[in-house]
Formats: structure tokens, C-alpha cells, sequence
């Protein structure tokens, strides 16, 4: 069933960022819980996830600690929490864990518990510092930039630099693609994932300034991510590694695997508040108060009490559900009815309608498979391109340029 779990361990942050799905959208969950998880909840939810893979004969589970700002949970939680997965670990199992942090800070004594318990950092981070501080903003309304980057550079520049995996950050049209992909490779560490906006929805339309008729022309997102697309792929430098882009291009290769924002045949991922509530994805937090809260909690019941509750079937199987609309669409496939967040309607409990987000995404999928179509064609590749299940990381082990790499893939050339 499952095969990601999401801890907010904090529901509570150092930074107060404009768009925050978690505290400044429609959701309010947060006054509703306690601050911190209890580290007996963090071990219920170990237990619920060592028992998950047992049942499922699963030797392979990834857990992220989020929040909130997740390295704001107190240490003495850390420790307990790490004691315990690496039981389960010495059992067989590979568990793997990562944080995601808005880099504000990073205690030494975290940085070397992380670093013994093998986990990974992403750290948020939205481009340029004065668009980055216009939105995240500290407490007291200071921007963040400097102090999130010297927490990288001191990070990078000690013996745990390896935890940092690269940074996380929010497609932001109203900056010009060349401004944001020059402050990318600029980056000490160039390897970001960009992510589509989760604010837009049912209620909250991307077009709802200029109205549909002049969106449809241009869509902002769809036209921002086609020229950063082409920014990347016309630089085909191996070293800045777009992991957003890197998924696209393999699902049209033909891959089975990929990222929970495209394809959406299936999202089995279970997200655990501080208060042990088992919730829906945080794709559908933004679009209502309460929409991922369920009746379960990790004190009550195991993961596979899950599997015939209405919501979870949904996300489980993503691909029963695919809006009428979208079915002949040419990116039916690659897309599967669009970002789930944009697919949301406080009126509708299951999301069947296509994302509001279909004009952008299907802009940009339109163009990134002109673009591959380009590269391949003028390779001889054959119009039927087998599966090769190549991963992000031997990608980066194999050190091709995008370009020449999936020319590679495509015509099953050597990668010696």
C-alpha cells in the first residue's frame, strides 16, 4: 500500500511565509494540535510502519520529517526517535529518512545525530534573496536569505556536508526564468527540485486577475516553466541537476517510476500529524479547513486499517479516478488529470475534475515533448523507446549532460 510516510513533527515555524499551505491557506489544523510531537507518537508511528512493511513483505520505506519547521523539534526527540529506526533497520528493513528545513538553523549536536543516522536535508529556499524574502519572512518580518545560507555554507564547509541533498523551492513566474536560473547555478550546491504552486485550486483560480480568456493565451506557469526548461536544457551542463525536469523527461522515456506530481495513477503516502492523527496528503490541505484530517490515529490503528477508507482509496488509486475530460488527452499519461492540489473543490470530497492548473501543465508538457522529440529524432532514436529503470542518482554517477544522457538513453548507446 504505503511506501512514504510524512511526520510533521512540529506544527508550529520560525518563518511566516506568505503562501504556507500549513498556516496560511484555508487550513487551520495547526491551532487544533500540539506544537511538538510526543516522542511515544513518533515511536507509535515507527511501529505502524515497521508492522505496514511486515504485512506487505516491504523491505524498502522512506520516512520525511516535516512540519512546521521540523528541526525545531526537541533534540531528546531526535535521539529516541533514531534509536528506534535503527532497530528496525538492524532487523532488515532500509529505511530511509529525510528532513525537510527551512535552514533558519541547524544545532551542531542535529547536524552530527543526522549525520550517524544517515539522513538527507532538503532546505526550502525560493530564488534570489529580495524575491525570497518578500515571502519568507522570519517572525518579526525579516527576511531569511543570509541566515539560510550561511547555515548551508557552514553545513557544506564541515565534515557533514553530504547530508544536504539540494534545495526545494516554489516556481516564482513573477521573476524572469533567466534571473531565477542564473541564481540556480550560482547555488554552492546546484541540485534544487521546483515545485508547481499548491495555493491554486476550485477557489482560487491562477487566472482570476486577467480572466480565462487571456490566461489561456499565455498560461504564466506553464510559459515560466517552458523558458526555464529550455534555459537548462540549452546549457546540457551535468552539474545542475533539476530534478523536476530529470522525472518529465523519464516518464516520456517510458519509465514506471516517478515523482507524486505527474502521471497521479497513485500517491501512497500517509502523512502523521504531532497529534498521531493519520492524514491525507498535504495536496489537499490548501482548498479547505480540515481536508486531510481523518478518524485514524497511529495510538488506534495500523496502515492497513486504511485501505477502505474512501479518501485513501482515492490516492491509492489515482488512476480508477481520471476526469472524464482528460481521457484522449495527449498527455494523459504523463499527467493523469494534473497536480492534485489544483484538482480540489471544497464541494466535491473526491477531486473529479481536471486540475485548474490543466492550461499550464499542459503548456509545458506540450513543449518539453517538442523539445525531446527534437533531441531524439536527430539521434535516430526509435519512435518506441524501451523502459531502461535508470535512477536520479546513477545519473548523476554517470556525469552526462541532460542532452547527450538521454540521447543515450533513448538509443541504447553505452554510458562507459
Amino acid at each position: 500500500m504505503f511506501n512514504l510516510a510524512i511526520l510533521k513533527v512540529t506544527s508550529f515555524c520560525n518563518l511566516d511565509c506568505t503562501y504556507c499551505y500549513m498556516f496560511n491557506q484555508m487550513d487551520r489544523t495547526f491551532e487544533k494540535v500540539i506544537n511538538n510531537m510526543p516522542l511515544d507518537t513518533a515511536l507509535a508511528s515507527l511501529d505502524r510502519i515497521e508492522r505496514h512493511c511486515q504485512e506487505y513483505e516491504k523491505k524498502v520505506f522512506h520516512i520525511t520529517l516535516h512540519g512546521g519547521e521540523p528541526s525545531l523539534w526537541p533534540y531528546e526527540n531526535f535521539v529516541g526517535f533514531f534509536k528506534q529506526v535503527d532497530r528496525i533497520r538492524s532487523k532488515g528493513y532500509k529505511i530511509s529518512v529525510s528532513m525537510q528545513t527551512n535552514g533558519l538553523k541547524m544545532p551542531p549536536k542535529l547536524l552530527r545525530l543526522l549525520s550517524a543516522s544517515r539522513t538527507t536535508l532538503g532546505v526550502s529556499l525560493d530564488g534570489p534573496q529580495s524575491l525570497n524574502d518578500a515571502a519568507r519572512t522570519t517572525r518579526n518580518g525579516r527576511g531569511s536569505y543570509q541566515r539560510v545560507m550561511r547555515t548551508v555554507e557552514t553545513i557544506l564547509d564541515s565534515e557533514h556536508a553530504h547530508l544536504l541533498h539540494g534545495f526545494l523551492s516554489v516556481a516564482q513566474p513573477q521573476l524572469p526564468p533567466i534571473e531565477y536560473f542564473e541564481w540556480a547555478n550560482s547555488l554552492p550546491l546546484r541540485r534544487l527540485d521546483v515545485l508547481w504552486p499548491l495555493e491554486f485550486h476550485y477557489g482560487n483560480y491562477p487566472w482570476k486577475t486577467e480572466g480565462l480568456a487571456v490566461y489561456s493565451e499565455r498560461p504564466r506557469y506553464g510559459a515560466w516553466f517552458s523558458e526555464l526548461f529550455d534555459l537548462w536544457w540549452n546549457c546540457d551542463d551535468p552539474d545542475l541537476h533539476i530534478r523536476y525536469f530529470y522525472e518529465c523527461l523519464y516518464s516520456l522515456m517510458g519509465s514506471g517510476r516517478h515523482i507524486e506530481s505527474i502521471v497521479n495513477d497513485r500517491i501512497p503516502i500517509v502523512v502523521v500529524n504531532t497529534d498521531g492523527g493519520i492524514e491525507y496528503h498535504d495536496y489537499l490541505r490548501s482548498y479547505s479547513d480540515g481536508g486531510t484530517r481523518t478518524k485514524f490515529n497511529v495510538h488506534r490503528n495500523d496502515l492497513t486499517d486504511l485501505a477502505d477508507d474512501p479518501g485513501f482509496d482515492f490516492l491509492l488509486n489515482l488512476h480508477k479516478h481520471m476526469p472524464k475530460e482528460c481521457k484522449g488527452c495527449s498527455h494523459e499519461i504523463l499527467c493523469g488529470g494534473g497536480l492534485l492540489a489544483g484538482r480540489a473543490d471544497r464541494d466535491d470530497a473526491i477531486p473529479r475534475k481536471k486540475s485548474v492548473l490543466c492550461l499550464d501543465e499542459y503548456f509545458f508538457f506540450n513543449h518539453l515533448k517538442e523539445r525531446l522529440s527534437e533531441v531524439l529524432s536527430g539521434a535516430g532514436a526509435p519512435s518506441e523507446v524501451v523502459q531502461r529503470g535508470l535512477t536520479v542518482g546513477e545519473t548523476n554517477r554517470i556525469g552526462f549532460s541532460p542532452r547527450v544522457y538521454f540521447e543515450k538513453l533513448a538509443t541504447g548507446q553505452s554510458f562507459d
